[in-house]
Parts: structure tokens; C-alpha cells; sequence
């Protein structure tokens, strides 16, 4: 399945095959299994998350998407044990006390779940314990404006999708399916595409990236500055030297670099 405006190339090749190594005289069935040997493993090695370089980032962070659901229990069962998220904080909060100083019930249960980066991409599941909301769409739609899309990425996508397709609540909308999307520069974007609707009707994309996803260009073009500030006009901020300086009214303890986050902050919000 091709997705694309216009038509694109469905036979790009990554740029890893462009960097092969010049091979010495081989017998040419030897040659040819070898260089689809070669293509094969580049082409199905997925991409890796990872932090741009300090030249290129900006004093903002997405830190994460909170879901507002029905039940936590029930989700739970979709983002930590099918998808595999690692949670982080649940706390019941929002209680506080009435007049006479008698503490009141707590009215929002909170879990935040990480993947692989503890201070951005995190998941957040809200539910609301002095609410009782409409039961979810059935069956499930399109999302449409003022609803989000997830998007996930899975280096196992093939192995794991099972086990989510069959939690409760889960509906599948579509199985792993190979799709190119048009990539920036020309040439497709190979991706291993799955969507379900969790059990409160969120739209969740769980991929497969197998090639270079956009956004992740390399660095700048000759003649272009590598200074971030002077790439987006709009902005007037210098790129802070540390990401503790990106956020001064923030009350998360932000350590001097990405790697080191894990054992200096706090599992809060």
C-alpha cells in the first residue's frame, strides 16, 4: 500500500545501499545473494530514538499526552502489559479537605507510563473518581477534530500486536500492514502500519518504522546556519547551554543532560 499526494518511487532504496563497500571479484550468484542479503537488513532495521543534537533543539520539550479515561485498570491493560510501558507514577489526588478541615476523597486517579526517555513521550491516564462519563462509542469511528491520534512506534510490531489486538476492549481497525508514506526530500518513508481504538475509543497508530523517519534529516544544508535560534525567525529565545535552564518556573528537577535524567529526577508529573 502506497500512501502519497502524488505518485512517488515505490522501489526507493535507503541510503544505507548508497554507502556499500566496493566487493572484490565474487561469483555473481554469490554477489547478488549478498547484496540482497544486505538490502534486507537495512531496509528492515528501524529506526532508534534518540535526542537531536544541542546545535538543533529549542527550550521546548513535549513532555507527554494525558488520556482521560474510564477506567485505569482497564487501560492499563492496553499501555503496560500489551504494549509494554513501564509505570512511573500512581498517585489518587485532588482530595484535599472541606471547611471543618475533615480531608475529602480523592477525585482523580493519575498513572504516568515511560517507554524509553524518562522526562519526554510519557503517557498519562487520568480518571476522574467523582465522575461517571458516557459509555464509549460503539462501534468505534474515525477520530475527528478535537480527538487525538497516538502514534507509537514498535520494534517488535509483528510479535506484540497479538497480544493487544486481544485485550479486552480493544478494537482492531488494522493489522500490521506494509504502507510507504511520501518523504520530504523525495522517495518514501517505509513504515509497518497497525491502528486499534483502545477501550475508551482513542484512535492508536502502532508502527514500524523501517526507514528514516521525517524530521530526522542530517544536518544543515552548506550556507545554513547551525544555529537553532537563527533557523526559526519567530523565535527569540537562545537554545539554552542545559536543559535545567529551559523551563524556570518548572518544578521538575531538570538534570544537565538527557542520559543523567533518570537517576536525578523524581517520578512527579
Amino acid at each position: 500500500m502506497t500512501l502519497a499526494r502524488h505518485a512517488v518511487p515505490t522501489a526507493a532504496r535507503p541510503a544505507s545501499l548508497l554507502a556499500a563497500p566496493a566487493l572484490a571479484v565474487v561469483a555473481p550468484a554469490a554477489l547478488l545473494l549478498g547484496v540482497l542479503t544486505f538490502a534486507a537488513l537495512a531496509w528492515a532495521s528501524p529506526a532508534a530514538a534518540k535526542p537531536l543534537p544541542p546545535e538543533q533543539q529549542i527550550p521546548v520539550d513535549v513532555r507527554r499526552v494525558t488520556l482521560v479515561v474510564r477506567d485505569v485498570e482497564r487501560s492499563l491493560a492496553v499501555y503496560r502489559d500489551a504494549l509494554g510501558l513501564r509505570v512511573v507514577y500512581d498517585q489518587l489526588i485532588g482530595g484535599g479537605s472541606d471547611a471543618d478541615g475533615k480531608p475529602k476523597p480523592p477525585t482523580i486517579r493519575l498513572v504516568l507510563l515511560r517507554a524509553n526517555d524518562d522526562f519526554v513521550g510519557l503517557i498519562g491516564l487520568m480518571q476522574r473518581l467523582d465522575d461517571t462519563p458516557p459509555p464509549p462509542p460503539d462501534p468505534p469511528g474515525r477520530a475527528r477534530a478535537g480527538q487525538p491520534i497516538l502514534v507509537i512506534n514498535a520494534r517488535d510490531l509483528e510479535a506484540r500486536f497479538p497480544k493487544l489486538a486481544a485485550t479486552p476492549g480493544v478494537t482492531v481497525s488494522t493489522a500490521p500492514t506494509p504502507v510507504e508514506y511520501p518523504a520530504p526530500g523525495g522517495g518514501t518513508i517505509p513504515v509497518l502500519f497497525s491502528a486499534v481504538w483502545d477501550p475508551d475509543g482513542f484512535f492508536v497508530e502502532l508502527n514500524q518504522l523501517r526507514g528514516t523517519p521525517a524530521g530526522a534529516a542530517a544536518g544543515p544544508k552548506d550556507g545554513e546556519s547551525t544555529d537553532a535560534a537563527s533557523r526559526d525567525p519567530a523565535s527569540k529565545d537562545a537554545v539554552p547551554k542545559d536543559p535545567a535552564s529551559k523551563d524556570p518556573a518548572s518544578q521538575d528537577t531538570a538534570p544537565k543532560d538527557r542520559a543523567s535524567r533518570g537517576a536525578e529526577s523524581a517520578s512527579a508529573p
